[in-house]
């Protein structure tokens, strides 16, 4: 550009010195011839001679041919390294560093501690969760013991009505013996066959056996009453043991509350990785509201983001095959392939454009993020076989296009050389590469036409005789 603006410079200089000769060489006085001379000498004006009409001259023009597409054909766009994966750590408790253990440049494991704050009174409380654990966990057992207790009464008392009920069932046995023998006693006394004292005996025993199963059967009442009273005492001691054992697990929670504000004095390093940012130094007093002490990036891979113009965006899709190179990294290419697009367009500084990220491995580390790179990508083919032209083909304006194409379903205007003459046509463009200097033409060109090049201050109209120049030796 800065060249052609170059040439115009000297071209309006050149003619703007002209321009002032013609003017000089106008103001100067032709010389007044003597009248008498004049008189004498009367000259014949010779005849004028016949104008011949020159020929313009037919103009030579740089013809190539359009290419096919391939894989030579990718479309090349400035990339930039990201970070894969990034994380800004904050102090989660308040208190004084204790240490700092890592700078910006190391390299870090997984789990490992880079910094640590004061927790002295943390630690304290920590201790008191595990004193009031004891402290619930021994009324627990007291109440559990007396649980046991009651238990074991409930089970006395079951153990008592047992015997109670055996003892009645014996005293119920008697008690039908001794009837049936009073009367079989009495039977014999109507008959006269035993005394009437037998009678009185066989009786006073029937007697004294119910009385006896009465008496047991009161026991049996006794016991299943005892047995009441006892599993209510179980059920009374039985409570607090509930309430017991809820206080041991509050005492617990306290404790894990206690252990994590603890452990949150530790900053340690979520992945492996490489310290980039450190923002504190040891005796700094440290708030989580405070910005981040210390930034770690993901080292073994990294995340090259490409923005994908409009046009290609249709072509590009997760899973396409990529070549990615960074000029601070002579000598070594990166394949990958598309791992995501972000769907959405949006306006920038090169039109409008699609985000595309590619996720890079970098196993020895050497790719930095923030690094500017290029990215080749090969874009799904078009529908179409398409066509490849220089960018410096010569292109018409745009007011051609609408007389060649009323609907405007082209997109541009190009040059060919047909038949001895330039002519306009109108193109379908796709794809546009600044970095290889291409441009894919989607319709419109024939793989037989010869496209011509642009040549800095020389103007061509459609249908112009022309002359392709002879191909350098």
């Amino acid at each position: 550009m800065t060249l052609t603006k170059l040439r115009f410079a000297a071209m309006f200089v050149a003619s703007a010195m002209l321009a002032a000769g013609a003017v000089l060489a106008g103001s100067k006085e032709a010389p007044v011839p003597d009248p008498r001379v004049a008189n004498e000498i009367a000259p014949q004006e010779p005849s004028k001679p016949a104008v011949q009409k020159r020929e313009k001259p037919i103009k030579t023009v740089q013809v190539v041919s359009p290419q096919p597409d391939g894989p030579n054909h990718r479309m090349v766009e400035v990339c930039r390294a990201e970070p894969m994966q990034q994380s800004r750590l904050h102090a989660s408790a308040a208190g004084y560093l204790k240490s700092v253990k890592v700078d910006i440049g190391d390299r870090v494991k997984k789990g490992q501690i880079l910094a640590e704050i004061d927790a002295s009174a943390l630690a304290v409380d920590a201790r008191l969760a595990k004193v009031a654990i004891e402290q619930a966990q021994g009324a627990l057992r007291e109440a559990q013991a007396k649980v046991m207790g009651a238990r074991a009464e409930v089970v006395a008392a079951e153990a008592n009505l047992r015997v109670a009920e055996t003892s009645a069932k014996s005293a119920s046995a008697s008690v039908n013996y001794r009837k049936k023998q009073f009367d079989r006693v009495e039977a014999l006394a109507k008959e006269g066959a035993v005394d009437a004292k037998i009678v009185d005996e066989a009786e006073a025993q029937l007697l004294a056996a119910t009385e006896s199963a009465n008496s047991r059967k009161g026991m049996v009442d006794s016991a299943n009453a005892e047995i009441n009273v006892k599993k209510a005492k179980l059920a009374q001691v039985e409570a607090p043991v509930v309430s017991a054992q809820l206080n041991v697990d509050a005492a617990k929670l306290n404790l894990e509350k206690a252990q994590i504000a603890l452990e949150a004095t530790k900053i340690v390093a979520p992945f492996d990785g490489v310290v980039t940012v450190r923002n504190c130094s040891p005796n700094d007093y440290v708030r989580p509201d405070q910005p981040a002490l210390l930034t770690i990036v993901r080292t073994d891979a990294v995340r090259v983001v490409v923005e994908i113009p409009e046009k290609a965006i249709p072509r590009v899709e997760p899973g396409l095959a990529v070549e990615v190179v960074f000029e601070a990294l002579p000598g070594k290419k990166f394949a990958a392939k598309v791992s995501r697009i972000g769907f959405i367009v949006k306006p920038s500084d090169r039109g409008r454009v699609m985000r595309a990220e590619v996720d890079v491995v970098n196993s020895d580390g050497s790719l930095r993020p923030g690094m500017i790179g290029m990215i080749a990508i090969r874009p799904a083919p078009s529908a179409g076989k398409s066509l490849w032209i220089p960018r410096n083909s010569r292109f018409g304006q745009i007011d051609k296009l609408r007389e060649l194409e009323p609907g405007l379903s082209l997109s541009r205007t190009l040059f060919v050389y047909r038949n001895g003459k330039a002519k306009l046509i109108a193109v379908r463009v796709g794809l546009e590469s600044d970095s290889l200097g291409e441009i894919e033409i989607l319709s419109g060109l024939e793989p037989s036409d010869r496209v011509i090049l642009w040549n800095d201050g020389e103007s061509l109209e459609d249908g112009e005789p022309v002359r392709p120049a002879e191909p350098k030796k």
